[in-house]
C-alpha cells in the first residue's frame, strides 16, 4: 500500500548524516554529481537538504518566491532571497491561506520535487502537477508523487500557488493586474527551468500537469504565450478548456462584495485589503466565486475562443475527463447531507440548471432510465452543465476536437467505478466520479479506502501511459494496447475495471445533443 508522506520513513540517522553532509555538497552545479550525497542539492538560492529513502528522493517546501506578505499581497511573485546555510527540506509546507486547514499560512509559495533514485543522473524528463480545489482549496502537498516518480523514473514537481481571494482578487483600487494564482504558477515553471538539471531533470523536457482547477489553469498558459517557452507537454484532467473565466465585470462585482465584507472601501481601500489578517480575508470570501479573470498578460482573452480559432501552444496534449464527473457534485449537495434528489425534485432541478432546454433534457434523460432520481440529476450533469464545467465530460471532449486541428492529442476517460471514494455515502455509487483517478497516480490524501491489487494494476499502467507521454509525447505502455492519436471522439482510451479499450465519447455521453442544445 502506498503511504501518503512516504518521505517520513527516512531514518533519524540518515536525515541527521543529510544534514552534516551538504557542508560538502557540490556548489553552483548545473547537473547533479555522480557519487555526491544524493541529499544534498544547491539551487540557485543556495543548498538544500532532503530525505532520501530506499528508492527516491523528496526535498520538501522548497520557496519559488518571496511571501507574498504585506506591500507583495496582491502582487506579482518576486524571487525569493537566497540563504546562506542550508535549508531543511524535509517538511511539507503549509498550505496557502483556504477555508479548513489549519496548516495553512500566507508564506506558502513554495514546491516540492521528487526525485528517483539512482541520483547522479542527468536528463530525466520533468512533471509539474498543478492541484485542483476550485481555485480556493488545496496543497501541492496532498500530492506524494514517489510512486510516479520511481515507476516512471522522472522527476516530479508539486506546486502551491495562491488561492482564493487572495490569488485571484480584480479590484482597481489594487492598481495591479488580476491572476496571482496563475503568475505563482509561471514563476514556479520559471523556477523549474533554472533548477530542474541539479535535480537530474531535464529542463527541455517539461510536462505541466493539472486537474480541475489545475487543469483549468494550463488551459490559460496554452493561450496565452507562455507555454512554448516554460513547457513543451501539457496533461489536462477533468480541465476543459471550454470552461468560461470570469469577465472584468464578474470580477468587479465579487471584489466590491470582499471589499464591503472587510470594510475597505474608501480611498485607502488598497492598503485596508492589504492590511487585513489573512484569517478575515478568507471569511470575508465566503459564497462568492474565485476563478481567473479575462483582460490582463496573463489571461488576455477566453482560452475558449483561443482553442476554438486554433491558436493554442504547439505543445502535445493528454487531455480526458471520468466516466461518472457529475456524482461528486450531487453526492455532495444531495445524497451525503441527507437529502437525495426525489422523483418530484429531478424536473425541478434540471429546469433550474437548464432553463429553456430543460424540456428537452428530460426527455433525452428520463426519470424511468435511471436507478435513482440523484444517478440521473448526476448523468445529466456528468455529460454537460454550464455551472461547473470540470464536472462534464462534452466540454472535454469539445477541448480535444478543437486541439487536435493543430496539435498532436491523446484522449483518456477514467471509467473504473469501483474506484474508491473519499467518503463512502450510504445509497449513492460513487463511480468514477470527478478526482477519483487521482489516488491511482498519487499517493492522495484527499483519496478514501486504499487500492485493492487490480486498482494498483490500472494505475500502474496508466503510471506507465502518463510517464511515457513525459518523456516522448507518445503515451505508450508494455502490457497495454496502443493509445491513437485523437482524430474523432471514437479515439479515447477508457481506463476502467474490465481493463482499457477504445470508447466513443460522443456516444456514451450524447455530446451531439448537448452541442445541438448548448450551442
Amino acid at each position: 500500500m502506498l503511504e501518503h508522506v512516504s518521505w517520513r520513513r527516512v531514518s533519524v540517522a540518515a536525515a541527521a548524516a543529510a544534514v552534516v553532509a551538504v557542508t560538502s555538497a557540490v556548489t553552483g552545479s548545473a547537473s547533479p554529481r555522480a557519487g555526491a550525497d544524493p541529499s544534498a542539492v544547491t539551487i540557485d538560492s543556495g543548498q538544500i537538504v532532503g530525505a532520501v529513502t530506499e528508492d527516491h528522493r523528496s526535498f520538501l517546501g522548497i520557496p519559488y518566491a518571496a511571501p507574498p506578505v504585506g506591500e507583495l499581497r496582491w502582487h506579482a511573485p518576486e524571487p525569493p532571497a537566497p540563504w546562506t546555510e542550508p535549508l531543511d527540506a524535509r517538511t511539507l509546507p503549509d498550505a496557502c491561506p483556504q477555508p479548513d486547514d489549519p496548516a495553512q499560512n500566507e508564506d506558502c509559495l513554495k514546491l516540492n520535487v521528487t526525485t528517483p533514485l539512482p541520483a547522479g543522473r542527468a536528463a530525466l524528463p520533468v512533471v509539474v502537477w498543478f492541484h485542483g480545489g476550485a481555485f480556493f482549496r488545496g496543497a501541492g502537498g496532498q500530492y506524494d508523487p514517489a510512486r510516479m516518480a520511481v515507476a516512471g523514473d522522472v522527476v516530479v514537481v508539486t506546486v502551491n500557488y495562491r488561492l482564493g481571494a487572495l490569488g485571484f482578487l480584480a479590484d482597481d483600487a489594487l492598481g495591479t493586474t488580476a491572476n496571482f494564482g496563475l503568475q505563482d504558477q509561471i514563476a514556479a515553471l520559471e523556477w523549474v527551468r533554472r533548477n530542474a538539471a541539479a535535480f537530474g531533470g531535464d529542463p527541455s523536457n517539461v510536462t505541466a500537469m493539472g486537474g480541475s482547477a489545475g487543469g483549468l489553469s494550463i488551459c490559460a498558459h496554452l493561450s496565452n504565450g507562455v507555454a512554448p517557452e516554460l513547457f513543451s507537454r501539457a496533461i489536462i484532467q477533468s480541465g476543459p478548456c471550454a470552461a468560461p473565466f470570469r469577465t472584468r465585470e464578474q470580477a468587479g462585482t465579487e471584489s466590491a462584495a470582499l471589499r464591503a465584507a472587510l470594510g475597505c472601501d474608501g480611498p485607502d481601500a488598497a492598503a485596508c485589503l492589504r492590511n487585513a489578517p489573512a484569517d478575515r480575508v478568507v471569511r470575508a470570501q465566503t459564497g462568492l466565486t474565485w476563478s481567473p479573470t479575462v483582460g490582463d498578460r496573463v489571461v488576455p482573452r477566453q482560452p475558449a475562443d483561443v482553442f476554438a480559432e486554433g491558436g493554442i501552444a504547439p505543445v502535445d496534449l493528454l487531455v480526458g475527463s471520468n466516466l461518472d464527473e457529475g456524482r461528486f457534485a450531487v453526492g455532495m449537495n444531495h445524497d451525503g447531507k441527507g437529502e437525495p434528489v426525489t422523483a418530484e425534485q429531478y424536473p425541478r432541478l434540471v429546469r433550474e440548471q437548464y432553463g429553456a432546454v430543460a424540456d428537452r433534457v428530460l426527455r433525452r434523460y428520463p426519470l424511468s432510465g435511471f436507478e435513482t432520481p440523484s444517478i440521473a440529476l448526476a448523468t445529466v450533469q456528468t455529460d454537460y452543465t454550464s455551472t461547473f464545467p470540470p464536472y462534464s465530460v462534452c466540454p472535454t471532449l469539445w477541448t480535444e476536437q478543437q486541439a487536435s486541428g493543430k496539435n498532436p492529442v491523446y484522449a483518456f476517460e477514467f471509467a473504473d467505478r469501483t474506484a474508491p471514494p473519499p467518503e463512502v455515502i450510504p445509497g449513492f455509487p460513487a463511480g468514477a466520479q470527478h478526482a477519483s483517478e487521482l489516488q491511482y497516480l498519487f499517493g492522495y490524501s484527499g483519496a478514501g479506502a486504499p487500492l485493492d491489487p487490480t486498482q494498483r494494476a490500472l494505475g500502474d499502467l496508466m503510471i506507465e501511459y502518463w510517464t511515457s507521454f513525459a518523456r516522448t509525447g507518445t503515451p505508450r505502455a508494455a502490457n497495454g494496447p496502443e493509445w491513437p492519436r485523437f482524430r474523432s471522439a471514437t479515439d479515447v482510451l477508457a481506463f476502467g475495471d474490465g481493463g482499457v479499450r477504445t470508447v466513443d465519447l460522443d456516444q456514451e455521453h450524447q455530446c451531439g445533443f448537448w452541442r445541438e442544445v448548448a450551442g
